[in-house]
């Protein structure tokens, strides 16, 4: 693996390839890494508190600022030569990665612990972060920076394809703007009509979106302003690739999501090469 790229340079890019192949994508683990700390140390660098997709989910045991400052005194010593030195090249390559990864599971109803993960390339290193479930913990791992989307769409954890080779939730299907005839003074909504099996929304078990990004994220969230894959699981069904509007669906695979995410990666490394005239 290589060092991770602390300076503001851009390297060449290649395009990820498809999840084409049975074996699962390589990881190394480095360790797992507190969010309060990884928190601390993006508000010393000048950073969003915590990166999307991760959050917080219980108190952090400090009784007062002076505290937690006290605590955040100490984090530049542990990442030069302490206990958090092991994560110190991953949190220099985050600071400036050339392309992000954002994935996030919700079921339904959330008495599951979520999926959180973040997957980023800077130059030629690559790493991946996930959220432990029910804790405020991240395990941090070294990967392939050329299979961001299917170390992403393996994290998941897809069940299986749903049966139907199309579904419509009917609930989300948008209604026609109220269309009046003068002559007979009749108002009506049309419905669009949409081929497929119909599954209510109550059926729906978990959804996820996942996002890749060339630049920093303007807030915590998905960034409204670019595409964003949406997938969907159905009780006693599977798991549907699902329309922006999520108002349909088709069976989704691993091979499948990792196919798509690479489509959004390789659209952002287009315009990284264009933005630093890489081409």
């Amino acid at each position: 693996m290589g060092d991770a790229v602390t300076s503001g340079e851009h390297h060449a890019f290649e395009v990820p390839s498809s999840l084409g192949r049975s074996d699962m994508p390589s990881r190394r683990a480095i360790g797992a890494l507190g969010l309060f700390d990884l928190q601390l140390i993006n508000e010393r660098r000048g950073r969003d508190p915590l990166p999307y997709p991760f959050m917080l989910t219980r108190p952090t045991g400090f009784e007062s600022a002076d505290e937690v400052a006290q605590y955040a005194a100490q984090l530049p010593d542990r990442l030069r030569s302490g206990d958090l030195s092991a994560f110190a090249r991953c949190l220099d390559a985050f600071t400036h990665a050339d392309v992000t990864v954002t994935g996030h599971v919700q079921y339904v109803p959330p008495d599951t612990p979520s999926v959180r993960l973040l997957a980023f390339r800077t130059g030629q290193a690559g790493y991946l972060l996930e959220q432990r479930a029910g804790a405020d913990v991240v395990d941090v791992y070294t990967v392939s920076p050329y299979e961001l989307g299917a170390i992403t769409a393996t994290a998941m954890s897809l069940e299986k394809p749903g049966r139907h080779p199309r579904i419509v939730i009917p609930e989300y299907v948008p209604i026609r703007p109220v269309v009046m005839d003068e002559d007979d003074v009749v108002i009506r909504h049309d419905v669009y009509t949409e081929p497929g099996v119909k599954v209510s929304v109550s059926q729906l078990s978990a959804y996820a979106k996942v996002q890749s990004n060339w630049r920093p994220a303007r807030e915590w969230g998905i960034d409204a302003r670019k595409e964003s894959l949406i997938w969907m699981r159905m009780k006693d069904d599977g798991d549907y690739l699902a329309a922006p509007d999520r108002s349909r669906g088709i069976p989704l695979t691993t091979a499948l999501l990792c196919e798509r995410i690479d489509g959004l990666i390789a659209a952002d490394v287009a315009m990284l090469r264009e933005a630093h005239g890489d081409l």
